[in-house]
């Protein structure tokens, strides 16, 4: 849902750029706590952004946030929420996943 959000302009693909319902079950049913995405830089691993004489590639890892947590960071900016994901060692491949409770 994500990647189709991208493709039909509604949400731009850049880091730090937020997808308001980008994640979706394939199988129609509605129980994801996740709705949403924040595409950031791979914070793991080798991939880096390339640059070539007529382009960029920058690799992006798209992160499932929940309700609150998008509202959390339109009001404190992407990196004092990921700071406190990493401080709460929050499971980010948990589609269930309860939302990061902070005083940010």
């Amino acid at each position: 849902t994500c990647a189709f959000h991208v493709m039909g302009g509604y949400a731009h693909a850049r880091p730090n750029a937020l997808v308001r319902h980008g994640i979706a079950c394939v199988d129609g049913t509605d129980d994801l706590t996740v709705r949403h995405a924040l595409l950031v830089d791979p914070f793991w691993g080798e991939l880096r952004t390339q640059h070539y004489p007529t382009r960029v590639v920058t690799w992006l890892f798209v992160f499932p946030i929940t309700d609150p947590e998008l509202k959390m960071i339109e009001r404190v900016g992407c990196e004092a929420f990921l700071d406190e994901m990493e401080r709460q060692k929050f499971d980010c491949f948990d589609l269930q996943r309860d939302s990061i409770h902070a005083d940010l």
